[in-house]
């Protein structure tokens, strides 16, 4: 008997228990005489893999044999690896779960089920900034409304708000200050880094829409915004089908 590793090792697990439950349900561990697909899908640094491994950690014991891929996107595009193959290569009773930015990946693979993992709401964004900056539930007092402009930056992605916690502890208020003010004009690059993923998997025309979005349509509507689109011949309905 070997010792299996955990892959899971997040140091602050806030919000990932509620998630896991929807997805679990969604895998019918028990049933073996059904082999699942589900899809797991979200922007970058929303806390997918994480969320991933834990599940893995949890029912990898159940089944004869369990593997956990990662990189699949960097090695696909240098051998064109199938991701998944034929449903029917795989045993009764398998579970295949696949975790992607892309949310038309996972029709073209016709998942059994998919879940969208949602942002932190503020609460538990808060709760997970502050563990990470200063070791507490909850910010220090003098910082509170500092701590809620580096809530509403990060937008409730759990990479942004690990890597700023962790980039002003033990700061300042002043230098809490001036970290917020180059925020706003010069991004994290760690946390850049990560989203330039999802900016360069998409086509030149989603590059198009994404730019025009991003500099002239923030926070317009989407019906405007798509209509728009339609007239200026970007086709936005075939690559946004489920708004």
């Amino acid at each position: 008997m070997v010792n299996q590793t955990p892959l899971s090792v997040v140091k602050y697990p806030i919000g990932i228990e509620s998630r896991i439950r929807h997805i679990y349900q969604r895998l019918s561990i028990g049933k073996n005489d059904i082999i699942l697909i589900v899809g797991i899908f979200g922007t970058g640094g929303i806390g997918k893999i994480t969320i991933s491994k834990d599940i893995y950690d949890q029912i990898s014991s159940q089944f004869k044999g369990s593997c956990f891929l990662e990189e699949v996107r960097e090695t696909s595009k240098q051998t064109g690896e199938n991701l998944v193959g034929d449903r029917a290569s795989f045993g009764s009773g398998s579970r295949i779960i696949i975790i992607t930015r892309d949310q038309q990946l996972l029709k073209s693979f016709e998942v059994d089920s998919k879940y969208e993992v949602e942002i932190l709401d503020d609460n538990e964004a808060l709760w997970l900034f502050s563990l990470h900056a200063f070791k507490k539930d909850e910010p220090l007092d003098g910082y509170v409304e500092l701590s809620k402009q580096v809530i509403k930056y990060a937008q409730g992605l759990p990479l942004a708000l690990t890597v700023l916690g962790s980039d002003v502890k033990g700061q300042s208020i002043y230098q809490w200050k001036s970290a917020l003010d180059k925020y706003k004009n010069i991004p994290n690059g760690k946390i850049q880094k990560v989203l330039l993923v999802s900016y360069e998997g998409l086509d030149d025309i989603e590059r198009e829409i994404f730019l025009d979005i991003a500099f002239f349509f923030k926070g317009e509507s989407l019906p405007d915004v798509m209509k728009i689109f339609d007239y200026c011949g970007f086709f936005s309905r075939p690559w946004n089908q489920e708004a």
